[in-house]
C-alpha cells in the first residue's frame, strides 16, 4: 500500500507503508513534518504500524494547505 498525493502545483508525490517520502516539490519539508508526525503517531518500539499510519495520512494530508488531494492505492 501506498498514499499518492498532489500539490497545489499539480506536482504528484507518495509515501511508502515504511513512511518514506517521495516529493520533490516546493513544499517538501512541510510535508515531510506532516509524514513524520503521523509514523510517530503509529510507531510501537522499533515497530510501525504502516497501514494504519497510511489510513490517517490520507484523512491528515489534504490539511496540510499545500496538498490538493490524497489517496490509498494497491502497488
Amino acid at each position: 500500500m501506498i498514499v499518492t498525493f498532489e500539490d497545489a502545483d499539480g506536482r504528484t508525490g507518495r509515501v511508502t507503508d515504511e513512511m518514506d517520502l517521495e516529493y520533490d516539490g516546493e513544499w517538501e519539508a512541510q510535508i515531510r513534518e506532516r509524514v513524520n508526525d503521523v509514523a510517530e503517531r503509529y510507531r510501537n518500539g522499533d515497530q510501525l504500524l504502516g497501514e494504519e499510519a497510511l489510513s490517517t495520512l490520507v484523512t491528515e494530508l489534504p490539511q496540510e494547505p499545500r496538498v490538493v488531494e490524497a489517496e490509498r492505492k494497491h502497488e
